[in-house]
């Protein structure tokens, strides 16, 4: 009686096992001891679409995929030969032609006697998850060549000093276009404060307020000009852009565009230092100096307008025809047109309407961006009543 309870009992048992190894999702086999493959259950040959006969041995080897099939014989066969575990993810062909990654994970068996009498295996489809860490891969292997591209392009940018620092002002990156404009070097700064190496003094609270504000709020203090200062203390005029950049695990980084704007400077000194002198030349001078454009005055001096009776602010503006006498405005029209250049005598009309005498002289200048034509006017009134005098 007790026979027949240990008989039902290991049948009921194996019984058990069977329907656990068939009714799950795992794909599990055995390997004897010449490494063949002598059961698979049903859940891997439903998968796989084909009959035990076809996959027994080395037949299920058929479905790895050709580039994957060299390194797993080679996991397979090494653990093998040690009596170890082994663990080793592949691509299987399914029963629908389509290859899924497969999670394979190996271990010996032994029997009570403690021999070896080959190896069971179990497999899990993990598609999902190979694609999720592939694109996990991709993902970041792209944006380690975006930041690398990015460090590169700010690194060795011409024109543009680059400043990258912490909230506290230490500064994180300074490119080959900063050492030039700032004088220190990248090892220099590297170890030492944005706010010490290129703020001046009386600067540096107002730019502690815009790190914190920037840095609170997420946004970027707005671009514009500043005055800064380089290692050997002179000021520099930058415009200066602001950005910050957030990260996932770490605090965010602040990054400052700097332009430098020297030799805009000096250009725009140097133009109002011209527009100066111009401006001491013709109202020092005896005759009446404009500057027009197609007729249309656009700047005079105090001479045309003590000539012409009209007074600085009427003459600006002004069509330049108004003051020349009706019956010579044809050979003055002529010769703005022409770019006549040398000196010329028509008659000139006087606010108060009289006409006199008047020698007119052009040149073509450059003037606040265009080409445009200064006249010098010259009343001839005496000149020509001495030459009558001689003639009498």
């Amino acid at each position: 009686m007790f026979t027949c309870k240990g008989f039902m009992m290991e049948e009921i048992y194996t019984s058990f096992c069977q329907d656990v190894l068939d009714n799950g999702q795992v794909l599990i086999w055995m390997a004897g001891l010449d490494k063949g493959c002598y059961y698979f259950n049903k859940p891997w040959l439903e998968f796989r679409g084909r009959t035990l006969e076809e996959e027994f041995g080395n037949g299920w080897a058929q479905g790895v995929h050709p580039e994957d099939f060299e390194r797993c014989l080679d996991v397979y066969i090494t653990a093998f030969d040690k009596h170890e575990k082994f663990s080793m993810v592949y691509r299987l062909l399914r029963y629908d032609g389509v290859y899924r990654w497969i999670l394979d994970e190996g271990a010996p068996r032994f029997d009570r006697l403690g021999q070896f009498i080959g190896y069971i295996g179990h497999c899990l489809d993990v598609t999902e998850t190979e694609q999720a860490i592939k694109l996990a891969n991709i993902t970041e292997q792209k944006l380690q060549e975006s930041e690398s591209r990015f460090h590169t392009l700010m690194e060795h940018i011409p024109s543009v000093a680059v400043q990258g620092y912490t909230l506290d002002g230490k500064v994180t990156f300074w490119n080959e276009a900063s050492e030039r404009l700032y004088g220190y070097s990248k090892k220099e700064a590297l170890s030492g404060n944005l706010l010490d190496l290129i703020i001046p003094p009386q600067m540096q609270e107002d730019v502690k307020g815009a790190m914190k504000w920037m840095a609170q709020s997420g946004e970027s203090i707005p671009a514009g000009e500043l005055l800064l200062q380089r290692k050997d203390g002179s000021r520099v005029p930058v415009f200066s852009s602001h950005g910050l950049v957030k990260y996932i695990d770490t605090p965010p980084e602040l990054f400052c565009l700097d332009i430098d704007l020297s030799e805009q400077k000096k250009a725009q000194d140097a133009l109002r230092e011209s527009e100066t002198r111009f401006k001491a030349l013709h109202n020092a001078s005896f005759g009446g100096i404009t500057i027009h454009d197609k007729g249309l005055i656009l700047d005079c001096n105090q001479g045309l307008s003590k000539i012409s009776g009209y007074s600085v602010d009427e003459l600006i503006g002004m069509n330049g025809l108004q003051l020349i006498a009706e019956d010579s405005r044809s050979t003055v029209m002529a010769n703005i047109l022409s770019g006549y250049e040398k000196p010329y005598e028509v008659f000139g009309r006087h606010k108060d309407g009289h006409e006199y005498p008047l020698r007119l002289e052009a040149r073509e200048i450059p003037y606040r961006g265009k080409n445009v034509r200064v006249v010098e006017f010259r009343d001839i009134t005496e000149e020509k009543k001495a030459q009558e005098e001689l003639r009498l």
